[in-house]
């Protein structure tokens, strides 16, 4: 952002403030370019190039930024350590999480010299220790931790926190799609694997199908493994109904794992639509278009056309009767 005086008088000078907003996980140098327009006919447009190093009051080891990877319904923590630049000591007066869902905080103050998350730790310095909460369930999610210190350089020391939530049981693909041929006959079968990310084996109890007469699931129930897989196919009444629109449904697999004892898998049944067009890419054959032959079957040839030197003038001679 940048402010500057609207008006300049004839042989005066005027002033620019440019304020730079640098990001929370920001260090080291920076470089940035102001562009400048004036109505001066002789210098209608300048650049002014800004540099400049971002020194953060509180530095944070081992990173600004706080990454979690996690099984579902599992909890981790991470630690940082704050320290003041200054070589002062730190105090952190209070914590605030934007999402408290996510995390929880809590600090300490370092009496002695020790390490924490392969850091050399001495007095002064406040262990800070964040920890995701068991519930989240998702992807990935993220939130910031605000913590407020005695610096007056920076009384707010923001942590960009990072989570990402892996489930207990992974499904590939996790939408099944069957398609029937244009015209009647079987749809293509499926297979369907189910991975526990846990490291720890489980068995599939059952299956509910909410489409049975449409589709048959196959698998082993008495088999306890990290890794199963489904067979999913489709009936012949599916396969002999005229489907105008795609029949979607779900199943629901029951297993003896803690923390995922049921898994949804969605899946859609359509027909191919047939191929009416032609094939993209292919190319017409030439069509010969013979040439008519004239009377006295003698085909008539063009004479050869003579071309002079280039650059070098042909001279033609007068025809009888021309002048």
């Amino acid at each position: 952002m940048a402010e500057y005086d609207s008006v300049i008088p004839p042989g005066g000078s005027g002033k620019l403030v440019a304020k730079v907003k640098t990001k929370a996980t920001q260090k080291g140098k920076i470089s940035k370019m102001i562009r400048v327009t004036t109505d001066d006919p002789g210098a209608r447009s300048l650049v002014l190039r800004l540099e400049a190093e971002i020194v953060a009051a509180v530095e944070v080891y081992p990173r600004r930024r706080v990454y979690f990877g996690v099984i579902e319904g599992e909890s981790s923590e991470n630690r940082v350590v704050l320290r003041r630049r200054d070589g002062k000591p730190l105090t952190v007066k209070n914590a605030k999480v934007r999402d408290p869902s996510l995390v929880t905080v809590s600090w300490e103050p370092v009496s002695r010299e020790g390490q924490v998350a392969g850091y050399a730790t001495r007095p002064g310095d406040v262990v800070v220790t964040l920890r995701n909460a068991e519930r989240i369930r998702g992807s990935s999610r993220s939130t910031v931790v605000e913590l407020s210190t005695d610096v007056p350089d920076e009384p707010v020391v923001e942590l960009p926190v990072s989570i990402r939530v892996r489930p207990r049981i992974q499904v590939s693909p996790p939408q099944v799609h069957l398609i029937l041929p244009p015209e009647g006959g079987a749809g293509t079968v499926r297979m369907v694997r189910l991975t526990g990310t846990s490291g720890k084996p489980f068995r599939i109890l059952g299956i509910d199908n909410d489409r049975p007469g449409d589709l048959v699931v196959e698998f082993d129930g008495t088999r306890s493994s990290t890794q199963h897989t489904m067979t999913l196919r489709v009936t012949d009444a599916a396969a002999g109904k005229k489907l105008d629109l795609s029949l979607r449904g779900a199943l629901v697999v029951r297993t003896d794992e803690p923390g995922a004892s049921e898994i949804k898998v969605p899946f859609v049944i359509q027909r191919r639509r047939p191929t009416t067009a032609r094939p993209r890419g292919t190319i017409e054959p030439l069509r010969h278009t013979p040439v008519p032959t004239p009377p006295g079957g003698r085909q008539l040839k063009a004479p050869p056309l003579r071309q002079g030197p280039v650059g070098t003038p042909v001279r033609t001679e007068p025809t009888p009767g021309s002048r």
